[in-house]
């Protein structure tokens, strides 16, 4: 939950947020609506990359909670009751885990002593246990065809699982992951190439995405794949290693120069245990990756050994290619 106000008005801020969140009144009314926005989202136009990344994360988590869409299905949204919302409030909306960030101007002081009188009440509940099935590491190469005939292109996803966020090889990974978008831009850069990665307090996601005509695809995946094997077994150039590093703390400091980033990285710092002088360190910690160490990040966490990569496209004309790839599901 965010709340925006002036600073001036903090208390009004924290009573307003702990009544959202504290005490929370579910209606009917209420209920019927949220639902209802919720199904419209979900029937709206899909996104081509969005719905390949959704599928590729299904596979990747499969068997586990995050395998499942985090906004539900239509016939999942359908099936959700009045019932099941105050249930899930009343079970999972408590103090025990919860941390609350104060982003602004005011004198820290009157700020916690107004947010533990105002927030001070708010009752503890039984702990709910972490009960989370760890995701399985891709042993092999697999090659998943999701089939759209009506298009031309193709949408790639190539990945595996991430490191965790409190990992200390979290900020060398990091780093090598920067380096390898570099790269694979310079290489094809008419794929719309991005690596991206998500740190979670279990292994997260990382993502090579891109798209292609679909006659053109398999072979692009191909020469990322071995992009991605050149990377892994060759060390990065200084220079590569300081573009790297200085992209990455140019994006930190964007974001602390606003009252909303600052708020998400405090936030991101207490829910994944990063300690209380992560942010002033973040920028050190990315700079003090070194050649070995971002090399050894990739071996460890880019296509360790296994990759999952999944197709959508004209399932015709990509079928025949893609089987040279990986055992295809």
């Amino acid at each position: 939950f965010i709340l925006n106000a002036p600073s001036a008005r903090f208390e009004r801020a924290l009573l307003v947020l702990y009544q959202v969140v504290g005490e929370a009144v579910f209606d009917e009314a209420d209920f019927a609506r949220a639902q209802d926005e919720v199904l419209k989202k979900l029937g709206a136009p899909e996104d081509a990359r969005r719905v390949a990344r959704a599928r590729f994360e299904a596979e990747l988590f499969r068997g586990t909670t995050f395998g499942r869409p985090i906004e539900g299905t239509v016939a999942s949204v359908r099936n959700i009751t009045l019932g099941d919302v105050r249930y899930f409030h009343r079970r999972f909306f408590s103090p025990n885990a919860a941390a609350l960030v104060v982003v602004g101007s005011a004198p820290p002081a009157p700020v916690v002593q107004k947010a533990a009188r105002i927030w001070g009440v708010w009752v503890r509940r039984d702990d709910v246990p972490f009960t989370f099935l760890p995701p399985r590491t891709p042993s092999s190469r697999s090659v998943v065809l999701v089939d759209d005939p009506g298009s031309p292109a193709a949408q790639f996803v190539l990945g595996n699982l991430w490191t965790p966020r409190e990992d200390p090889a979290f900020y060398p990974a990091s780093v090598a992951a920067r380096i390898l978008e570099a790269r694979l831009s310079r290489s094809l850069p008419t794929s719309l190439l991005t690596v991206g990665y998500e740190g979670r307090r279990m292994s997260g996601p990382l993502w090579i995405q891109g798209q292609a005509a679909a006659d053109a695809a398999p072979a692009e995946i191909e020469k990322i794949l071995g992009l991605v094997e050149e990377f892994r077994n060759a060390p990065s150039s200084p220079d590569e290693l300081a573009a790297a590093a200085k992209s990455l703390i140019e994006e930190y400091r964007a974001a602390v120069a606003s009252t909303g980033g600052l708020c998400a990285l405090a936030l991101d710092a207490e829910l994944h245990r990063l300690g209380t002088n992560f942010m002033a360190s973040y920028p050190e910690s990315i700079a003090r990756s070194t050649v070995d160490a971002v090399r050894d990040a990739a071996k460890q966490w880019i296509f360790p050994g296994g990759v999952l990569i999944v197709v959508r496209g004209p399932a015709t004309a990509l079928r025949p290619h893609l089987e040279k790839l990986g055992t295809l599901q």
